[in-house]
């Protein structure tokens, strides 16, 4: 099946059939998840896992845009609305140990996305 360099988004918590003839007949290149396809983690992680059994690739990219504040698609499980760049900026002014308190954050997100089996996260540009 040839890949198209593309990423395309789905509908809901799981694939519909639409999606699955779509994704069979034309391979994107990702998947990128949003607020509403997550529920919970065992919800997040049973769509990843169908994402890559479609596709027959244990690698295949499955994108989100994770980043704290108002960018946070895994609302319903975890309030991150405190950590923006403005909060992350005004540690780094006023404590010297910033990077202990930013490698936490870094760490229980990177956590949250590997058990989930989301392998890229998007950055602004």
């Amino acid at each position: 099946m040839k890949t198209h360099a593309i990423i395309f988004g789905i509908n809901g918590l799981k694939l519909n059939l639409k999606e699955i003839v779509f994704f069979k007949s034309y391979k994107p290149w990702g998947i990128i998840l949003f607020s509403r396809n997550i529920d919970n983690l065992e919800q997040v992680k049973n769509l990843t896992y169908s994402i890559r059994e479609l596709f027959k690739d244990k690698n295949y990219p499955i994108l989100i845009d994770q980043e704290g504040g108002k960018v946070n698609r895994f609302r319903k499980i975890i309030n991150l609305d405190k950590y923006d760049a403005k909060y992350f900026g005004d540690i780094y002014k006023n404590d010297k140990i910033f990077y202990l308190k930013f490698n936490k954050f870094l760490k229980m997100n990177i956590s949250i996305l590997k058990y989930c089996g989301i392998n890229i996260n998007t950055v602004p540009v």
